[in-house]
């Protein structure tokens, strides 16, 4: 983008699109105004705002087709329209050991609970089995349907368990 330019020659992409559009349609001109210090907005302590939020407050523009992110503290001091684009945000960083590894599934949870999952794979289906088989579950419709019940609520159980493991692992508070 040029500072002080009025045409779609150097104001491209989705957002400039839409907005070249509505132009052409509500029959309006525009210059590009970038912001002084370069940035999208950020909330100084005084409680002014920097970037091109600083200008919309100050009411120094009065459009900003950009790709704002909505915050809590933008909210109060600008209007956003509903997004035109589906963003889907990732976090990708270097492999440190420039190889494939295994146990970077794996750490991320504590040992506790890959024994809960474990002892759910191993215990549930022996013990359905065996409920089914010698129990005689299949002798009469209520016991079918208690069967499953247990079933039910046993995995439940085990994934409340695996669940509550994880969270608590997750939001611990540094030492």
């Amino acid at each position: 983008m040029v500072d002080g330019c009025q045409s779609s020659e150097c104001f491209k992409g989705i957002f400039p699109d839409v907005f070249h559009e509505l132009q052409s349609i509500l029959n309006f001109t525009y210059t590009i105004h970038m912001p002084p210090d370069g940035e999208w907005g950020a909330k100084r302590s005084d409680g002014s705002w920097t970037g091109v939020i600083g200008q919309l407050a100050a009411r120094e523009v009065d459009v900003a087709a950009a790709d704002f992110r909505i915050t809590a503290l933008r909210g109060p001091v600008v209007d956003f329209l509903p997004p035109i684009d589906d963003p889907h945000m990732r976090l990708f960083i270097a492999n440190p050991a420039e190889s494939f590894n295994w146990y970077a599934y794996v750490r991320p949870y504590p040992r506790i609970t890959w024994g809960a999952i474990a002892l759910a794979v191993l215990v549930l289906p022996p013990l359905v089995s065996w409920l089914i088989t010698k129990g005689g579950v299949f002798s009469s419709p209520d016991r079918l349907l208690l069967l499953l019940l247990v079933a039910v609520a046993v995995t439940v159980i085990v994934i409340v368990f695996v669940v509550v493991v994880v969270a608590v692992t997750f939001h611990r508070v540094p030492q």
